[in-house]
């Protein structure tokens, strides 16, 4: 399915990051996850040394609503009813009818503009670089982006002349400071974006007729928060706590913004209530034989004889192995019901329950992993597969659940869910040897060294299914790590 979408990328040097998208429509909507991760013998990634409380403690899961994708041209439209200053401005007007605002609606709607600029400014400058790179003619290249820049300058003029709607007497202090944070964060986002094009172009040397169009929109942005004594504005980032504060300004406008998509999840006590009644019955069946056992051998042998107090041996022998077996084949029965990790999504904005999720890991080696997985993977690509030692393996399996009408009933905008999760990679380093290692080679009569770095390579397949009709996605990426962290994450192409 083509609405499905993988990215995985670095999250600091010990930490990687899956963004996943899963399209969401008007019905109930289910979805699986499976995630590979194959890892070599020697860093002994198994069920002993790691097991699955300690990788799921490793493993944190976010769910929110996809940032909605509207141009800004499309933004500013009267006719437009999902953008967020149509609404903003119909709220503002129902004040003057009712006599009341609706704050909450109205914050809502800011923060969900400032995650679309976000958006917008961050596709933007990724077409740009796209484009450069593939040296299309810069002269239209030049008409396109100044056709971009037109349709943001008369967003930034619609939006900002709702400053003064905003000061009006009968507009709480709450609503004045949230629109001021939307602004900010706007502001904030184009002059980084505008920076990474500017610091491109002039390194590329082929568009340098951006520069000065993008540094003069760069001084707007921080003439304009000047203007108004954002905090942002009145820092000087010569002096080192003051570019902390800076730093740590965009931070809490990202999380203001951001932070209205997210889901609220909850743990499900169900799989625990599961496990105890499959723990229960299987001791209750254990302990009948061992009963029934006692009456049958008081019956049929001598009290306190050697026979009898053999068959009581076997018999608690017997109860303990049975009660084992029947809780191990119990749960292999009800594989859904007895997940290592279950949890309910909430909307937000209205508390309500709309999903879950359901987690569950299994570490195997790599020969008994699904063929077509592991013709993924590359075996068949790798000479002596067979006789190397397997590869062990990490099966992360994902069950999550949405229903569209409950969502679509409190978000019009919505087409998808984002699923970020984070995984911490500090257990895969700790066996790891030295980072590098010498070479020595021969040049003319000479004999030289030189040290090469040593790496190792985790491989992650993900698949991603639409559980009703069957259609799925594969992905496959390459971690490479060596003893101080994650050095890359590559693409590898099936």
């Amino acid at each position: 399915m083509n609405d499905f979408k993988c990215l995985v990328k670095e999250h600091g040097r010990f930490q990687i990051e899956l963004k996943l998208r899963y399209p969401v429509k008007n019905i109930m909507n289910r979805y699986s996850l499976q995630i590979y991760i194959f890892s070599p013998k020697v860093l002994a990634i198994d069920k002993k040394n790691y097991g699955t409380s300690a990788f799921l403690k490793d493993l944190k899961v976010m769910t929110r609503i996809s940032t909605p994708e509207i141009l800004f041209i499309n933004i500013v439209r009267e006719d437009c009813e999902t953008s967020p200053v149509y609404r903003i401005k119909k709220e503002l007007n129902q004040r003057l009818i009712e006599s009341k605002t609706n704050s909450a609606n109205i914050i809502y709607e800011l923060r969900t503009l400032a995650s679309i600029v976000r958006v917008q400014m961050r596709k933007t400058r990724v077409y740009l670089i796209k484009r450069i790179e593939k040296e299309e003619d810069p002269e239209l290249l030049k008409n396109w982006y100044a056709g971009f820049l037109n349709d943001l300058n008369i967003f930034l003029e619609c939006f900002r002349e709702l400053k003064k709607d905003f000061i009006s007497p009968d507009i709480s202090e709450e609503l004045r400071l949230a629109y001021d944070w939307a602004d900010e964060s706007i502001s904030l986002n184009i002059q980084r974006e505008f920076g990474i094009m500017h610091k491109y172009c002039k390194n590329s040397g082929r568009v340098n007729i951006f520069c000065d169009v993008l540094n003069e929109a760069i001084l707007n942005e921080m003439n304009h928060r000047e203007h108004y004594h954002y905090p942002s504005a009145e820092v000087d980032i010569s002096k080192r706590a003051s570019g902390e504060a800076l730093v740590y300004r965009q931070s809490v406008l990202k999380k203001w913004s951001q932070s209205v998509m997210y889901l609220n999840t909850e743990s499900s006590f169900h799989p625990e209530r599961v496990t105890q009644i499959i723990a229960g019955t299987a001791a209750a069946v254990a302990m009948s034989f061992a009963v029934i056992t006692s009456i049958l051998t008081n019956h049929y042998f001598p009290q306190n004889s050697t026979i009898w107090a053999l068959a009581l041996v076997l018999a608690y022998i017997l109860k303990d192995r049975i009660k084992e077996t029947l809780r191990t084949g119990l749960k292999s029965l009800f594989p859904m019901a007895v997940a290592d990790r279950m949890n309910i999504l909430k909307d937000a904005a209205v508390q309500k329950q709309i999903g879950n999720y359901k987690s569950f890991v299994d570490f195997h080696t790599a020969d008994k992993i699904d063929p077509e997985i592991k013709k993924v993977r590359g075996f068949e690509r790798k000479p002596f597969h067979n006789i190397l030692p397997s590869e062990n393996v990490i099966l992360y399996k994902h069950m999550i659940k949405l229903d569209g009408k409950k969502i679509f009933k409190n978000h019009k905008r919505v087409n998808s869910i984002t699923e970020i999760i984070r995984l911490e990679l500090h257990k895969f380093i700790q066996l790891m040897d030295d980072p590098d290692r010498l070479y020595y080679y021969s040049v003319g009569d000479e004999v030289k060294k030189k040290r090469l770095p040593r790496v190792y390579h985790l491989n992650m397949v993900t698949v991603l299914r639409e559980r009703k009709s069957g259609e799925q996605n594969v992905y496959h990426h390459r971690l490479v790590l060596n003893r101080e962290g994650l050095i890359r994450v590559e693409n590898v192409r099936l």
